[in-house]
């Protein structure tokens, strides 16, 4: 059983879609590629990240193999939907972890606040493993200095961030944004009841 189209599908989008661009690649296709190479960006960081951090914590290399494998299947599964950036916040995760274990807290903090501006929900997942070291004394040192310094870096990211979007002109629509994707939830609720 087939379909017949009134108008043929060029004629209704006003495009010549016989046309292709950049050596036979079309528009559409450059998109899927684009797509899919920074997911595996994401997907590369977050498994090579994995393995420095079980290395870190003294794993063995079968299981830093084993996480190297898991944890971008993991990724891919139930939390990544194609388009979202909940892919590029989640393979900070042990990035995040593996830099503040080796003592780099300001760098540890700086990813965070790169995680959070990609998806600011997922704080809770990403602020666990410093959480987690801080209260194991894992490296060992003060405390309040670790959590200044990553407070710095913080901070230094955000400002970067905030001049950046502002001087595109792009500060307030991306804090509209944030604020709907926060409220969301909360708005299904007061919606249904």
């Amino acid at each position: 059983m087939g379909v017949e189209l009134k108008t043929p599908p060029e004629e209704a989008l006003g495009v010549d879609l016989g046309r292709s661009e950049l050596g036979g690649i079309t528009t559409e296709f450059r998109y899927l590629f684009a797509g899919i190479a920074v997911a595996s960006i994401w997907l590369a960081i977050a498994a090579a990240s994995t393995v420095l951090l079980l290395r870190a914590i003294g794993a063995s290399r079968l299981t830093a193999a084993v996480g190297f494998v898991c944890l971008p299947l993991l990724l891919t599964g139930a939390w990544y939907l194609a388009g979202n950036s909940m892919l590029a916040a989640l393979s900070f995760a042990p990035l995040i972890a593996w830099l503040w274990i080796r003592g780099s807290f300001a760098l540890a903090g700086g990813l965070l606040c790169v995680g959070l501006l990609f998806k600011l929900n997922l704080a809770l997942v990403l602020i666990s493993a410093p959480v987690a070291f801080l209260l194991l004394g894992v490296p060992a040192g003060a405390a309040r200095s670790q959590v200044a310094r990553a407070a710095a870096g913080f901070g230094a990211v955000l400002a970067v961030g905030a001049a950046f979007l502002a001087l595109r002109g792009e500060l307030h629509g991306y804090l509209a944004t944030v604020i709907d994707n926060v409220a969301y939830s909360r708005d299904v609720l007061v919606e249904t009841g």
